[in-house]
């Protein structure tokens, strides 16, 4: 006679261990995997970061214009020059209802070694004549250990970097900056020529 029996047998539960593991196995992989991944994408944005903000310090300076009453004025960390900057129309003036127009200004870059962040401003004719800079400054990269600034000028002994520039354009800036992630320190530089410099 044969008994209706309602339990497992070894080979079935020794079968369900092995897919269990399997999964297991599996799941534990692609969970490593992503952070792998994740990891690798974070470091690649704060250097895409980085990049982005040397491009946009790039386009400044190629704005870059000679005008009496401002100046260039440079140091290591902080640097500001007049240039075309694109701002809101004075309300007074013929151009009110065109709203965000190309005028001539001045821009400003400094880093802030206490929050690792490089910010950027501008003003427009008047507040940069008045050193009335806009309140708002926008971060253009963070995370930023060091950022040293060195200015291109011509001399009677040739080309030189100099790390602090006073009145007049230089041919161009040499920026080092320096960051850390989860794989260590990383060093960018690039010389950004300003075309009316010299």
């Amino acid at each position: 006679m044969r008994t209706n029996s309602k339990a497992f047998t070894l080979i079935e539960i020794l079968l369900v261990s092995s897919l269990v593991a399997i999964l297991a196995i599996a799941i534990f992989r692609s969970f490593g995997n992503g952070l792998k991944l994740w990891g690798r994408a974070e470091r690649l944005n704060k250097e895409a970061e980085v990049a982005i903000f040397l491009d946009k310090m790039a386009e400044d300076l190629r704005s870059a214009t000679l005008i009496s009453g401002l100046r260039f004025d440079g140091t290591a960390m902080r640097f500001s020059f007049p240039a075309i900057v694109k701002t809101k129309a004075d309300v007074k003036s013929s151009r009110a209802s065109e709203g965000i127009i190309d005028q001539i200004g001045a821009v400003q870059y400094r880093f802030d070694s206490a929050s690792h962040k490089i910010f950027r401003r501008q003003a427009n004719y008047a507040q940069a004549i008045k050193h009335g800079w806009s309140l708002e400054e926008t971060t253009v990269a963070e995370g930023v250990e060091e950022l040293s600034l060195y200015y291109e000028v011509a001399s009677d002994k040739g080309f030189l970097f100099k790390s602090e520039v006073k009145d007049a354009i230089p041919l161009g800036v040499r920026v080092d900056i320096q960051f850390t992630d989860d794989n260590g320190p990383h060093q960018l530089k690039r010389f950004l020529p300003i075309p009316v410099g010299g």
